[in-house]
């Protein structure tokens, strides 16, 4: 298996785990959102590998495969975090 059929897999595998999870009352709708947007980056980079190349290139990262773990592992993370703090200290 190639790297971009692997990479869809496992994107498509987390899109539909998620929506599984989701239909089951088991995740929350606003955490479903992050999760399904990291599934949906994690696919286009799987589909058009070259985008990494050129994001990196624009950002100015020198290896442009630890993009891809910031835009898809790291921040939906903090992102979501943020949210949350910010909503539990407004109340």
């Amino acid at each position: 298996m190639t790297y971009p059929a692997a990479a869809a897999a496992i994107g498509l595998l987390l899109a539909v785990l998620i929506l599984i999870l989701l239909r089951r009352d088991q995740l929350y709708l606003r955490d479903a959102t992050f999760w399904l947007a990291t599934a949906m980056v994690s696919i286009a980079f799987a589909f058009f590998p070259s985008l990494a190349d050129l994001l990196g290139g624009m950002a100015g990262v020198a290896y442009p495969p630890a993009l891809i773990l910031a835009v898809v592992c790291v921040m939906p993370h903090l992102d979501h975090d943020t949210v949350r703090l910010i909503a539990s200290e407004m109340s």
